[in-house]
């Protein structure tokens, strides 16, 4: 009976298998950086307009800015548009792969405006 040499077989195999593996996870942790910045903007985007709502007499655009300046940081975009009791935020930011080679453009957009006595904020797009 002929028996063949098996040893290198396993490390053959792991050597194939492991840039695939090590694909996987810096996918999945870029992806999860994503999602995490997102739901930052998006609570910060709506505690502004929340702020915003409550306080619509006596609130400017550059107010609101500044508040958005002291709850999170390297923004590539804000915008804050009041008009007619209402109040649109647009936030952008990039966010870099886990290697550098990626990149995410994570935005965050919402409407609130005050409909007898009770505030609704929407998420816009």
């Amino acid at each position: 009976m002929l028996h063949l040499n098996n040893k290198g077989q396993a490390l053959v195999t792991f050597v194939l298998v492991m840039p695939i593996l090590l694909l996987v996870m810096v996918l999945v942790i870029d992806i999860g950086n994503v999602i995490v910045e997102k739901q930052e903007l998006d609570n910060v985007s709506k505690m502004v307009i929340n702020y915003g709502l409550d306080n619509i007499d006596s609130i400017n655009e550059s107010n609101l800015i500044d508040l958005i300046n002291l709850n999170t940081k390297d923004l590539s975009k804000i915008e804050v548009i009041i008009e007619n009791k209402e109040i649109k935020i647009t936030l952008e930011k990039n966010i870099k792969g886990i290697i550098g080679i990626s990149s995410y453009e994570v935005v965050s957009s919402y409407i609130g405006k005050t409909e007898n006595n009770n505030k609704r904020i929407e998420r816009v797009g």
